[in-house]
């Protein structure tokens, strides 16, 4: 809610450190945040809206408590921005991916960046949760590391075990940093991933023609460049007739199977799955594999 708090904040001009009246709740407030958390770069200002909504009922439900808090109308209809609809798009294939990664090889001067991409070409795991690998997380004979970080409460409570798939554990600059990470410290250390990464799919896109849209889709308000390694992951596999169980179970999509199968009987599979997986081609590109000391962007 502080983004929504901010937000408030802003469009009634109140001093940050003054509290809010809640008799500013209405429609005219409703309104004048939709603009400003789409400004703000929120995916979803729906979902921000939705638990004002809710927690207006809650005061409203507590007259001795909040007695001047305006009356809400039972429906949310006018006050709620419509739901978005996204259209289907294409992923990027691993070709597509291993283009990006040697754009991302020059780009990336001390080797963070790459790293970061070339984990997730292929775990699927998101930015965040390869550079929230700690080197005690990874067991190199079971070839699987803890997953810490999460999209969710959930998925981050659960501390996923996912298998490595044999060509990430024989590239040399993964191996190079599990050598070189002391216990406790991050394995993959990048400094803004995010800015580079999408660089360097842009300059696949100027240089390779790769098309924009695979990395970027043009219905995607706020699409992220780094997500189209795990896109591409996904759409591969599924290509490949992998098993959705097995899929969702990889990608962190695994809420429904959780209770049924904890996560030991699709690792089978799963390791399967991502042993299938293409090793990266790397083509003419020169690519350092030397000891890796720090590995930053």
């Amino acid at each position: 809610m502080r983004f929504v708090a901010k937000g408030i904040h802003e469009v009634e001009k109140i001093p940050p450190t003054q509290p809010l009246p809640v008799t500013l709740l209405g429609r005219r407030l409703f309104d004048a945040l939709k603009p400003v958390l789409e400004r703000r770069g929120k995916s979803s200002p729906r979902a921000y809206l939705r638990v004002m909504w809710t927690a207006w009922g809650w005061l409203v439900d507590d007259p001795k408590t909040w007695p001047h808090v305006p009356p809400r109308p039972s429906l949310p209809r006018g006050y709620l921005p419509p739901p978005k609809v996204y259209g289907r798009t294409t992923a990027p294939s691993p070709a597509h991916a291993d283009a990006c990664l040697r754009r991302l090889a020059v780009r990336s001067s001390r080797g963070g960046t790459l790293l970061c991409g070339i984990v997730m070409r292929y775990t699927g795991l998101r930015l965040r949760q390869v550079t929230g690998i700690l080197r005690q997380d990874i067991d190199i004979t079971a070839r699987t590391p803890v997953v810490r970080n999460g999209k969710t409460k959930q998925e981050r409570a659960d501390m996923r075990v996912v298998p490595l798939s044999r060509h990430l554990l024989a590239e040399p600059r993964f191996r190079a940093a599990l050598d070189a990470a002391p216990a406790g410290a991050h394995v993959v250390r990048a400094t803004s991933p995010a800015s580079v990464i999408r660089a360097s799919w842009q300059d696949a896109t100027t240089h390779d023609g790769v098309l924009k849209g695979l990395w970027a889709p043009p219905n995607r308000a706020n699409a992220r460049p780094d997500h189209a390694f795990r896109a591409s992951l996904q759409a591969h596999l599924t290509e490949q007739r992998v098993s959705k169980d097995v899929i969702d179970f990889l990608v962190g999509h695994a809420g429904g199977l959780r209770a049924v199968h904890y996560g030991r009987d699709l690792l089978k599979d799963a390791r399967e799955a991502v042993d299938g997986l293409p090793p990266i081609d790397w083509g003419d590109a020169a690519v350092e594999t030397g000891k890796v000391v720090r590995l930053r962007s």
